[in-house]
């Protein structure tokens, strides 16, 4: 789809969404949504994503005191894997979904708008953070088209990139972790052959930057990052411009699931 027009169905269907969850959170507590700023982390996978969730989890108050409100999740507190299986077409098959039998689909996307209808209406910082590596999945306009419409105000997307050899690797040890078998579906996320769509960077971030703004998508290299701070932790608090709020003690050595075979969303 052209990106003209892709961008035109995915403002036409957020206008309407978008006016739904407004008065879904006036209705749920009289409060007006006072957020202008949502910033969600995509990934990749194997990109140090769970490091990341488990610090940003565990310093959810400080991250609060400085106006940037850390989601709780649904099924993961600290990975908001609900956002992925809403998005995403009910046929499309993922680790998560697999593991969980969970399906997706209209009820199940109605309950995740009411929640984060509800959670826009009764946080109180300028910004709101989500973190679910399940979304660089996310690639049809439809799918982008939904996941604009439930985020409040300006949209930065944040993704993480390594070499993709070794994320080749790395990405099919997990997949046969999750006992997920290579799909032969040249659609499928489970499509690991040498010409998958999985390993095409560009392709996967540009349905993110037709639909949010080249500008307000935000790359970073995985392997240089670590390679500077020793852990991907640093770069992300750089991102978030509060780099100040922690000393290198707190987040030197975190570096979690480093195993390829850890079980994904």
């Amino acid at each position: 789809m052209h990106v003209g027009a892709a961008a035109s169905v995915v403002m036409r269907n957020c206008r309407s969404i978008g006016e739904k969850l407004q008065s879904l959170a006036r209705r749920g507590g009289g409060l007006m949504m006072k957020c202008d700023r949502s910033i969600v982390h995509i990934g990749f996978h194997k990109t140090g994503t769970t490091s990341i969730q488990s610090f940003l989890w565990q310093q959810r108050e400080r991250l609060a005191a400085r106006g940037i409100v850390f989601f709780e999740g649904q099924h993961i507190p600290s990975n908001h894997v609900e956002l992925h299986t809403a998005a995403l077409r009910q046929e499309r098959i993922t680790p998560f979904k697999l593991r969980q039998g969970v399906t997706g689909g209209p009820d199940y996307r109605s309950s995740v708008e009411h929640r984060l209808a509800r959670f826009y209406a009764e946080q109180a910082g300028d910004t709101v953070l989500f973190s679910a590596e399940g979304l660089s999945y996310v690639r049809w306009p439809d799918e982008l088209s939904w996941l604009r419409s439930v985020l409040v105000g300006r949209v930065t997307i944040i993704a993480y990139l390594r070499n993709v050899v070794s994320y080749e690797s790395a990405y099919r040890y997990s997949l046969d972790a999750n006992r997920m078998p290579p799909s032969e579906d040249r659609q499928s996320v489970a499509y690991v052959a040498p010409d998958s769509w999985l390993w095409d960077y560009e392709m996967r971030l540009r349905p993110f930057r037709e639909a949010f703004g080249d500008e307000n998508v935000i790359v970073r290299n995985y392997d240089s990052e670590t390679a500077q701070d020793g852990s991907v932790i640093p770069s992300m608090l750089r991102v978030l411009d509060i780099e100040d709020l922690f000393a290198p003690a707190e987040w030197k050595g975190l570096r979690l699931n480093q195993s390829p075979k850890r079980r994904f969303a």
